[in-house]
């Protein structure tokens, strides 16, 4: 089936992007999400990223083997929650 993966946005603005990022970052910290995988774990480390920060974000940089391994981690993690989470209700997790 066809379907548009995005389920929210989160906007923010400030009147500097320190003000907003730390908005972002407060907004992620707030968001939960239950019963699908999302990419918060990544948007929460990307914003942890100094290059990004300071405006001056590189794609290609995420594919590197520093940001990446950080950011598999965090994947990593919310992805054994949601497992543990799940077996505590005794349902498996969809892979």
């Amino acid at each position: 089936p066809w379907y548009d993966p995005m389920i929210a946005k989160l906007i923010v603005r400030g009147p500097t992007r320190e003000i907003a990022l730390n908005r972002l970052a407060r907004g992620l910290a707030a968001t939960e999400v239950a019963g699908v995988t999302t990419n918060l774990g990544f948007l929460r480390a990307l914003l942890d990223d100094p290059e990004f920060r300071a405006g001056q974000p590189d794609l290609e940089r995420i594919e590197t083997k520093e940001v990446s391994d950080s950011l598999k981690k965090v994947i990593a993690a919310e992805e054994e929650q949601w497992r543990m989470a799940t077996k505590s209700l005794g349902r498996d997790h969809p892979e």
